[in-house]
């Protein structure tokens, strides 16, 4: 019965790529300058991508403009669980490390931009700075593919760490990671 089993499972998989064709396209000569390009995203120990975005508020701040301090850089939207789940430890970072030299970018992708990020912001009592990226060039600058996504930037500029998903920022290795960088 086993050897059944198998047999009709190989037959059947056999069946799926002979007929059904591959999951994605063949490259064409111009897409190979997309994979390229997937070299140059950003990498720990590279400059961080500088950037301008508006603030809730519609004032312009710049990455280089915070030169000097270490920066947390998340990419999140206000319709994202994990992104909000992970906020409120963003928050307690934040007001434990600001007045040593600690920043946070929160950029959102939402496409309404300050319409609905500044009350977000407001209601969960958020104070560290949310940008808006309603046309997603900085997300994808940072080749950003899913969310929430945070890179640290050191006081030179360079990233020093990157992590996907939603994370607890209030845990022990996330203050010492930020101790160590101030």
């Amino acid at each position: 019965m086993k050897k059944l089993f198998v047999l009709i499972f190989i037959i059947g998989t056999a069946f799926l790529f002979e007929f059904l064709g591959p999951v994605l396209p063949p490259l064409e000569k111009g897409d190979k300058e997309g994979l390229l390009s997937a070299a140059s995203l950003p990498q720990i120990g590279q400059a961080a991508p500088d950037f301008t975005l508006k603030d809730a508020t519609g004032k312009s701040i710049s990455l280089s403009s915070l030169r000097g301090r270490v920066i947390m850089i998340n990419f999140w939207a206000t319709w994202c669980p994990p992104c909000r789940q992970e906020m409120p430890s963003m928050e307690m970072l934040f007001q434990e490390y600001n007045k040593k030299g600690f920043e946070i970018l929160a950029i959102s992708s939402d496409s309404q931009g300050e319409k609905i990020v500044k009350p977000f912001m407001e209601f969960y009592e958020l104070s560290f700075t949310a940008l808006m990226d309603t046309d997603g060039k900085v997300h994808s600058a940072y080749g950003i593919t899913s969310i929430p996504t945070t890179y640290i930037v050191d006081k030179k500029g360079a990233i020093a760490q990157k992590f996907m998903g939603p994370k607890d920022w209030k845990d022990k290795s996330s203050k010492e990671m930020i101790e160590k960088l101030l």
